[in-house]
């Protein structure tokens, strides 16, 4: 017994599906969000990487939402001296679910000369898993776009 098939056009093309066309242009906006949301914090990466570099020591750990929320936030508040002799006490921009710092440890800052209460603080600033979204929404606008023109 065999099976034959009508001569139909390809459902997948995007040319000749709309569900198909919807789905790559949802796909890649998915893509550019996903990429867009994952380097909100490319700020503190370049305050980390060109940054004036100082020793400081954290003097408190700020945790906001410890009232019944599941998850709390942390951050970390540092003191350090800047290259002009100006004494600073000041927190990175944004909080975290963890911060392996605790109050009275030594730790290495990179601060904005112009602007020192912008601080990136060594070792709570930046972790490699947050590229991990940002690759995957640029593969995924990448794929979805070159998938959509290819068809």
């Amino acid at each position: 017994m065999h099976l034959i098939l009508a001569v139909a056009p390809d459902p997948v093309v995007a040319d000749t599906n709309p569900v198909v066309r919807w789905l790559t242009v949802f796909a890649s906006a998915l893509g550019v969000i996903i990429a867009v949301r994952g380097l909100r914090r490319i700020p503190s990466w370049i305050l980390l990487m060109s940054g004036t570099k100082a020793a400081a020591t954290v003097t408190k750990v700020e945790i906001r939402g410890s009232n019944g929320e599941r998850r709390p936030m942390r951050r970390p508040f540092v003191a350090f001296t800047t290259a002009d002799g100006r004494q600073v006490t000041t927190s990175p921009a944004f909080y975290r679910p963890r911060c392996a710092k605790a109050a009275g440890e030594a730790v290495e800052v990179r601060y904005d000369a112009r602007k020192p209460e912008r601080v990136a603080v060594g070792g709570f600033d930046f972790q490699a898993r947050e590229l991990v979204p940002v690759a995957a929404g640029i593969l995924l606008t990448v794929v979805s776009v070159s998938w959509s023109f290819g068809h």
